[in-house]
């Protein structure tokens, strides 16, 4: 099946609702939970908008620790990463 802009715009909708049940158009999806539905948005959101051969994404990794002689790691990370929308 070939997703959409507006099966992706419905299932956000449902997502930012609290619904668990998606309709659009003559479909009606009513998902387990929630994060199922995640899943299936995260499913729509690449077959609509696939990453370029050349997006590697960003991924940190790294350990919180702190001996209270500076700003906690979460502060570091916090001015070379921006907040997520």
């Amino acid at each position: 099946m070939a997703y959409t802009q507006a099966d992706l715009d419905a299932i956000e909708k449902a997502i930012k609702s609290g619904a668990l049940t998606v309709e659009y158009q003559d479909r009606k999806i009513v998902y387990r939970n929630f994060d199922d539905m995640i899943r299936t948005r995260d499913l729509i959101l690449n077959a609509v908008n696939p990453a370029s051969p050349n997006d590697t994404g960003r991924i940190f990794s790294g350990s919180r620790t702190s001996k209270g002689l500076g700003p906690a790691s979460s502060d570091v990370v916090n001015r070379y990463l921006p907040p997520f929308e």
